[in-house]
């Protein structure tokens, strides 16, 4: 429980990071023909989409000032169960943030 608090803790003090994040985790951005596609994706289409917390990361990683959103964009499709995607992480391998 305490270790909860500390983690809500870390949010708060890195709010500004967390809200910069949000604004730039599809950075990677998936086209809109897929993103508005009516049937289901196809292979590649799937590829594309999983790669796109990557792309962004990539993206985000040379800029200094940026460098500490990297993990979090990385890693914003990540689930605690480990069926998200890029890397297929869990549970606390998952930046909070994320």
């Amino acid at each position: 429980m305490i270790e909860n608090f500390d983690n809500l803790r870390q949010i708060l003090e890195n709010l500004s990071s967390v809200k910069m994040a949000a604004k730039l985790h599809d950075l990677g951005k998936i086209p809109e023909q897929i993103l508005n596609k009516c049937g289901p994706l196809d292979e590649q289409e799937w590829k594309i989409v999983r790669e796109h917390p990557s792309i962004g990361a990539e993206i985000l990683e040379p800029i200094e000032p940026l460098a500490d959103l990297v993990p979090i964009v990385q890693c914003h499709h990540e689930r605690w169960n480990g069926s998200g995607y890029p890397a297929g992480l869990k549970g606390i391998a998952i930046p909070l943030a994320s």
